[in-house]
């Protein structure tokens, strides 16, 4: 990942990544693939409580469940790991990028004007 790559919808740049982090951290116990392996939170998924982090090697995609049990606990939470920027961005990222441009248009002149038109 490059440091000036912006994300689009249906992703964004987190927000405030400390509290997604001590989050995460929070859910994770010892035993789970991704405990003190996190190295920071990238973005966030608008519509889901889906989180990119970036690991120690790789990625992953980690579904937050914002729980409030005393104690984490496997196999919770759920995550999807990528080995690099690349198999994320073409696994991950532009799909939903697509399927979310596919039911969002870009503005509302977009429903309602013919993509001949012209204003």
């Amino acid at each position: 990942m490059t440091k000036d790559f912006e994300f689009e919808e249906p992703w964004e740049n987190a927000e405030h990544p400390d509290v997604l982090l001590q989050q995460l951290q929070s859910e994770l116990s010892e035993g789970h693939a991704l405990y003190n392996k996190v190295r920071a939170v990238l973005g966030i998924r608008v519509e889901t409580d889906d989180i990119l982090v970036e690991l120690e090697e790789g990625y992953a995609m980690v579904h937050l469940s914002w729980c409030r049990r005393s104690k984490p606990s496997l196999p919770f939470p759920h995550f999807v790991q990528f080995d690099s920027w690349n198999q994320f961005e073409e696994r991950q990222y532009l799909p939903d990028r697509k399927e979310w441009l596919s039911t969002n248009p870009l503005s509302e002149w977009d429903e309602i004007l013919p993509s001949d038109s012209h204003i």
